[in-house]
């Protein structure tokens, strides 16, 4: 799991990810040696400098870095928590990451209260880890473990271990997605 995040209506969130390789290509600005980072948003002031906060942390809970941005990603606009407001029960989903910009497989689930939507646990996997672990737990040397999403698009498969995403390396993109015929004999 690379990232957790509980936000609510009201625009409070808390967002605890892991620092990726790919999460530091797309943010340079990240500080050197930082392995965690927990994004606060709230309704009302966390401290004086504002609504926000973001901490960057090494080997936790040793804090590297903390500030107040003046803005933060909005977590009540993610495709994950639309997806378990809409569907009012958990939602999986390929998605985009919030932080990294790469697809990532989202795992939302609604938090209600007293029947009524308030909010949403998500949890995020990437691409790149389910290839990998895929990769790990071959049946044999000469399988290949691939999974699909409902259009028949190849989301990880243990080919793609190791590449940067597999959006770049073309495979996602493909625009002919399988059938259920080249399912069985592919």
């Amino acid at each position: 799991i690379v990232s957790l995040t509980v936000a609510f209506e009201d625009g409070s969130a808390r967002n605890f990810a892991r620092i990726t390789p790919d999460m530091r290509a797309q943010h340079p600005e990240y500080p050197q040696g930082a392995q965690w980072v927990v994004r606060t948003s709230s309704k009302v002031p966390v401290a004086p400098e504002g609504r926000f906060e973001e901490v960057f942390y090494g080997d936790y809970p040793h804090v590297i870095v903390s500030s107040h941005p003046a803005s933060m990603a909005d977590f009540v606009e993610t495709d994950s928590y639309l997806g378990a407001e809409r569907a009012g029960q958990l939602f999986i989903g390929v998605t985009t990451g919030v932080a990294s910009g790469l697809p990532v497989v989202s795992m939302a689930m609604p938090i209600k209260r007293y029947g009524v939507f308030t909010g949403a646990v998500t949890a995020n996997v990437t691409l790149r880890e389910i290839s990998e672990f895929l990769s790990r737990t071959r049946i044999s040397d000469n399988s290949e473990s691939i999974i699909l999403d409902e259009g028949g698009q190849i989301v990880a498969a243990s080919s793609l271990a190791g590449s940067d995403d597999a959006e770049a390396s073309g495979v996602l993109a493909s625009p002919t997605p399988l059938t259920r015929s080249e399912e069985h004999t592919s």
